[in-house]
C-alpha cells in the first residue's frame, strides 16, 4: 500500500529475503481517487483496493503457471484498473488519544485515509444515495490521475472503515449497485464488509475494478478479463474473503398486487355530520396526545429506580412523549372524516416511533382499523378488536401485560354501560392496580398511559 512507512518497512523486508536468497517482487497500491491533479508528494494513497489487488495475486499464483516476475508485471497492471473513494461521518479516534481530525456533526468527510487522516473535503451529510453519486463522481473525475470509466463490466467492493452496521453496509451497496447501473456499468461482481478499517471510523469506502483485459506496459494482454473473474472467485480460506457473487436484479420479478376490501361509502366531507364527526375525533385524538404529553415526565417518575424489567423500557415515559408529539405535528393533515383511514394512519405514524408504545399501538390500531372499516361508527367493536390483536401477540406472561391490565377493564366497562366515563374510571383504577405486581410498587406506566388517554377522550366527547 502506497504509504510511506508502509513502502519503507515492506521494502526493508525484500531487501532481507533477497539477501536470503528469496526472490521478491513488490507491488505498490496506490489507487486513492480522492485527490485531483499530480500530487508531488509520495503519491496516491493505497486504500481497499489492495484486497482485489492481493486476491487476484493468490489465486494467480496458486495456479503456479506463471514466473513470480510475470504475475507482479500483471498485478502492476491491474492496479490501473482500479480506483477508491471513502467518505466518513466520524473521525478515526486512536487508542490513548482523541479524534484524528475534528468533524462538525451533521459533516462528512470525503477521502479519508485508513490511518484516521483527514479527507479533501467537507461537505453537509447527506443520504446514503446522494453520498454515493457523489463517491462515484470522485471516482470517474477526468482531472484525476486515478480515474476510472464508469461503464462495461465492473467488480465493487463496498468497505467498511469499521463503526458501519451491517444494515447501513448494505444500504449503502444496494445504493451503490443501483447507481453504476444507471450509469452504464455492469457489475458482474460484488463484495461487503470490514476489510480495511480504521478502528471505528464511522464511514465507507467504494472500490471499483474494470473488468476488462489488462495491458502491460509493452501493451500486451497477457491475460482475459474472464480471467480476472476466475481469480477473483476462486475459493480462498482467509476469514474475512466470502464470495462474491453478481448482485441479484429483482427488476425483473413479477410485481404481486393484493385486492383491496371494497371501502364502505363515503360521506361528502363537506356535510355538516360529517365535519362534526371530523371535528370530534381531531378533538379526541388532540386532547389523548397532549395528556399524554403532559403526563410523560409522570411516567418516568414511575418507573425511575424500579429495575422492573417486565415493562420491557425504562424509556417508557420518554418514548411516548416522542410519539405524542409525532401525532400533534402530523394531526393537521390526518383523514379525520373518514374514521378507518385516520386509525390507520396513526397506526402507521406509531409503526415509525421507536420503542415499546409505538410498537404495541401499530398493532393495535391496524386492528381497530379494520374493525371499524367493517362496521362504521362500532367504536366499542374497534376497541374491542384492538384489544384482541395485542391480547394475542403480547408475549408477557398475564398479569405483567401492562397496557391490557387496564386496557380490558376499560373495554369490559364500555360494553357493558356503554359510556366512555365508565371506561375511564375502569382504565384509571385498573392502572393504580397494577402497582402491587410491579417491582417498584408504584403502577406499571403502560397501564398509567392507558388510564391517561381514555380518560382524555372521555373529556374530550364531552364537548360539542
Amino acid at each position: 500500500m502506497n504509504y510511506t512507512g508502509d513502502r519503507l518497512n515492506f521494502g526493508l523486508a525484500a531487501e532481507r529475503a533477497r539477501a536470503e536468497g528469496v526472490p521478491v517482487e513488490m507491488v505498490v497500491v496506490g489507487e486513492d481517487s480522492a485527490l485531483t491533479g499530480r500530487d508531488r508528494s509520495a503519491g496516491r494513497r493505497g486504500l481497499a483496493g489492495t484486497i482485489f489487488i492481493e486476491k487476484l495475486a493468490g489465486a494467480c499464483a496458486e495456479e503456479g503457471r506463471r514466473p513470480l516476475a510475470e504475475v507482479a508485471a500483471l498485478l502492476r497492471a491491474v492496479v490501473h484498473q482500479v480506483a477508491t473513494i471513502s467518505v466518513s461521518l466520524s473521525a478515526c479516534v486512536k487508542p490513548g488519544g482523541g479524534p484524528s481530525f475534528d468533524l462538525p456533526s451533521g459533516s462528512m468527510e470525503i477521502g479519508v485515509g485508513i490511518h484516521g487522516e483527514a479527507g479533501v473535503g467537507r461537505v453537509p451529510a447527506v443520504t446514503a444515495d446522494r453520498a454515493v453519486a457523489m463517491m462515484l463522481d470522485h471516482l470517474s473525475n477526468p482531472e484525476s490521475p486515478v480515474s476510472l470509466r464508469l461503464s462495461g463490466k465492473v467488480a465493487l467492493l463496498v468497505n467498511s472503515l469499521g463503526g458501519l452496521s451491517d444494515v447501513e453496509l448494505r444500504v449503502v451497496t444496494a445504493a451503490a449497485v443501483t447507481e453504476l447501473r444507471r450509469r452504464g456499468a455492469e457489475v458482474v461482481r460484488c463484495r461487503a464488509g470490514r476489510l480495511i478499517t480504521s478502528l471505528a471510523m464511522s464511514g465507507v469506502s467504494l472500490t471499483v475494478l474494470n473488468v476488462c483485459d489488462p495491458e502491460l506496459e509493452d501493451g500486451t494482454a497477457p491475460v482475459t478479463a474472464e480471467q480476472l473473474l476466475e481469480w477473483l472467485d476462486a475459493s480462498a480460506s482467509a476469514p474475512g474473503w466470502r464470495y462474491s457473487a453478481a448482485p441479484r436484479d429483482f427488476h425483473h420479478l413479477p410485481r404481486v398486487v393484493f385486492p383491496r376490501a371494497p371501502q364502505s361509502t363515503e360521506v361528502d366531507s363537506g356535510s355538516a355530520q360529517d365535519d362534526c364527526v371530523a371535528r370530534r375525533l381531531s378533538r379526541c385524538v388532540e386532547f389523548a396526545a397532549r395528556a399524554l404529553l403532559a403526563c410523560s415526565g409522570q411516567m418516568e417518575r414511575l418507573e425511575s429506580g424500579g429495575g422492573d424489567s417486565s415493562d420491557s423500557s425504562a424509556l417508557y415515559g420518554g418514548q411516548m412523549a416522542a410519539l405524542c408529539r409525532s401525532v400533534l405535528d402530523a394531526l393537521p393533515d390526518l383523514p379525520l372524516s373518514r374514521p378507518s383511514d385516520l386509525l390507520s394512519s396513526l397506526s402507521e405514524l406509531c409503526e415509525r416511533s421507536a420503542g415499546l408504545p409505538g410498537e404495541e399501538y401499530s398493532l393495535a390500531l391496524a386492528a381497530a382499523a379494520a374493525a371499524i372499516s367493517e362496521t362504521p361508527d362500532d367504536w366499542v367493536g374497534a376497541l374491542r378488536r384492538g384489544t384482541e390483536a395485542l391480547r394475542s401477540w403480547s408475549p408477557a406472561p398475564p398479569g405483567q401485560r401492562w397496557t391490557l391490565e387496564a386496557l380490558e377493564p376499560a373495554l369490559d366497562a364500555a360494553e357493558r354501560t356503554g359510556t366512555a366515563e365508565a371506561a375511564a374510571e375502569a382504565a384509571q383504577l385498573a392502572a393504580e392496580q397494577t402497582a402491587a405486581r410491579t417491582a417498584s410498587g408504584r403502577p406499571a406506566p403502560a397501564a398509567h398511559a392507558v388510564g391517561v388517554w381514555v380518560r382524555a377522550v372521555a373529556e374530550a366527547l364531552k364537548l360539542h
